[in-house]
């Protein structure tokens, strides 16, 4: 019996604070002086595998703040892995915020799969940023846009050509990660993070891909042990896995 994980591809946009102050700069905010503070307005998603066109979009001026929290919540509880961009630091406690404030419980436990953390951890870029890095790979990235914080502002007061490009680009960056970004760094997620795809599967499998076409490449040496080494010979992935027994060990430590 194979299992296929549920991953969902996600993304948030937030309003900015704003507050009464009288310095631009090293400027400490007192909470009275906070006039709004600032929240999630909408998110785009979509299930890794689906369509573009199954992109979703939820804004608190197109569906209501309630049904958008509500929306968001039950896809985090459906899923087994969330991929985003910088969604580890950011998106998740910022929502998990959102959701408390309004009174919500805890969405259902899943994996944070944060392709910035992936790319921080196996390269060095000058510039982690969504946008450095698809300008890196010489593919199209996020939409371009002057002045998101304004954007966000006049979609908010319902200026309905800036909400239609504000869907445009909430929608855009969710795309990014599942049509362009997912397939070039899939390979170099970390394991720790990465879902296995071998479970279910008789005989040897990639857990990262699923492919039975897997060579043994020598041993993999641990500070505790020795385990068998793999390569996955598919095409698209080549990941080096090792196996779950210990082939040997001692019984001293360093």
């Amino acid at each position: 019996m194979s299992y296929e994980p549920r991953i969902l591809v996600w993304d948030i946009e937030r309003c900015a604070m704003i507050a009464r102050t009288y310095d631009r700069w090293n400027t400490n905010i007192r909470p009275q002086a906070t006039i709004r503070d600032e929240r999630t307005v909408s998110f785009a998603s979509r299930w890794l595998g689906e369509k573009k066109s199954k992109t979703v979009y939820f804004s608190e001026w197109g569906d209501g703040r309630e049904t958008m929290l509500q929306e968001l919540h039950d896809r985090l509880t459906e899923a087994d892995f969330a991929v985003g961009w910088n969604s580890k630091r950011f998106d998740t406690r910022a929502i998990n915020r959102d959701f408390f404030l309004a009174g919500m419980g805890e969405p259902a436990p899943y994996t944070d799969l944060d392709l910035m953390v992936a790319v921080k951890r196996k390269m060095f870029f000058t510039s982690n940023s969504l946008k450095n890095v698809t300008r890196e790979l010489g593919i199209e990235g996020k939409v371009e846009v002057h002045d998101l914080d304004a954007l966000t502002e006049a979609a908010m007061e319902g200026d309905a050509k800036s909400q239609r490009l504000h869907r445009v680009y909430n929608k855009r960056d969710v795309d990014v990660l599942a049509d362009e970004l997912w397939p070039r760094l899939e390979p170099w997620i970390p394991a720790s993070m990465h879902p296995n795809r071998a479970i279910g599967t008789v005989g040897e499998a990639c857990p990262r891909c699923g492919s039975t076409k897997m060579e043994r490449r020598g041993l993999k040496y641990t500070p505790t042990g020795v385990y068998q080494q793999y390569h996955c010979l598919s095409p698209s992935c080549g990941a080096w896995p090792r196996g779950t027994r210990r082939l040997d060990t001692s019984d001293l430590r360093a």
